[in-house]
C-alpha cells in the first residue's frame, strides 16, 4: 500500500472518530397526555424506524400485548438492556429511552419505548442521531426486540 494512501485512511479513520463526540443530542422526552405518549417524531431521512412514522418506509407495525401490561413491562425492560451496546437513560412508568452504540464508530442511535395501556400496544421508535441512512440497522433493532418479546410470550 502506497504511504499517501495508508494517511488518507488514518486520517479518514481519525475524523470519524473525533466527529463521534459532536453528536446530536437525543430529542426530548415525549409529552404525556391522557396517558398516552407521543415519541418523537422520524425525520425525513431514512435512519429511523417508529410505529408512529408517517412514511412507511419507517413504519414499523405496533405489537399488541398477550399479556396485561404490569406483566410485560419487566420484561420489555429486560429485553431492552440485552440489546448490545444499550444502556437505559430514562424510566418514567411505561415509557423508556436508551441509548445503543454502533460498534466500530461508536454512533448513538437512540431508542424509545411506551407501553399504551389503552391500546394495549407497545410504541417503538429507534433512530440514529447522525447521519443520512442507517441501512436498516434500527428496523432490524426493533425487529428482534419484538421476535425477543413474541418468544416470550408477552406480545402477539
Amino acid at each position: 500500500m502506497k504511504d499517501g494512501t495508508v494517511k488518507y485512511i488514518l486520517t479518514s479513520l481519525a475524523l470519524a472518530i473525533l466527529l463521534t463526540g459532536c453528536a446530536n443530542q437525543p430529542e426530548p422526552s415525549p409529552a404525556q397526555h391522557s396517558g398516552q405518549a407521543r415519541l418523537a417524531p422520524c425525520p425525513a431521512s431514512p435512519n429511523c424506524a417508529s410505529t408512529q412514522a408517517a412514511s412507511s418506509a419507517q413504519l414499523i407495525k405496533a405489537p399488541t400485548l398477550a399479556v396485561a401490561p404490569e406483566q410485560a413491562w419487566p420484561a420489555v425492560v429486560a429485553a431492552v438492556k440485552t440489546l448490545p451496546r444499550t444502556r437505559l437513560t430514562e424510566q418514567d412508568g411505561y415509557y423508556l429511552r436508551a441509548e445503543s452504540r454502533s460498534w466500530l464508530f461508536r454512533f448513538t442511535d437512540d431508542i424509545e419505548l411506551y407501553l399504551d395501556h389503552d391500546k394495549q400496544q407497545l410504541t417503538m421508535r429507534s433512530a440514529s442521531r447522525l447521519g443520512y441512512s442507517d441501512l436498516g440497522v434500527n428496523s432490524r433493532r426493533l425487529t428482534k426486540l419484538i421476535d425477543k418479546l413474541r418468544l416470550q410470550g408477552i406480545v402477539k
